[in-house]
């Protein structure tokens, strides 16, 4: 006779496992990036810009993206908001470096450290912040207290 298989342990905090707390975040800010994009293309066409200022609206979005992404995941789990956001930055640096590598671009530039730079802070940023929400929503006080 086989034992019966108990049923599956909820994860930390109220449930939420790792795993689908890391895919959601990154689905929530790739959508977040994209309409971040989406935004400064419509601001691109309306106003008169050079188009090398398309490169920053563009590192500006990824980092809107990053941000929201690790805003999301250090809420969730309520802890290790920093590193959180640092490994949230990493993912979306390797997704730009891979679009770079894939359009024919090999060298490191200077371009490549600023955006570098700006997508781990933004997401060490969001991981920081998301944190302080948690914590924050934690210790609200019931009205008439």
């Amino acid at each position: 006779m086989s034992k019966p298989i108990p049923p599956p342990k909820p994860g930390p905090k109220g449930g939420h496992s790792l795993g689908r707390c890391i895919l959601g975040s990154l689905l929530a800010g790739i959508v977040l990036c994209v309409l971040a994009l989406l935004f400064f293309s419509w601001v691109f066409s309306k106003a008169d810009l050079p188009l090398y200022a398309a490169v920053p609206m563009a590192t500006a979005a990824i980092c809107i993206g990053t941000a929201g992404a690790a805003m999301l995941l250090s809420r969730l789990q309520q802890k290790n908001g920093l590193l959180l956001g640092l490994c949230t930055g990493i993912f979306f640096f390797a997704a730009y470096a891979l679009a770079a590598l894939l359009n024919g671009q090999r060298e490191f530039t200077g371009f490549a450290a600023i955006k570098l730079a700006s997508i781990l802070l933004s997401g060490c940023l969001g991981g920081y912040l998301g944190l302080l929400f948690a914590q924050q929503k934690k210790r609200r006080r019931p009205a008439g207290r």
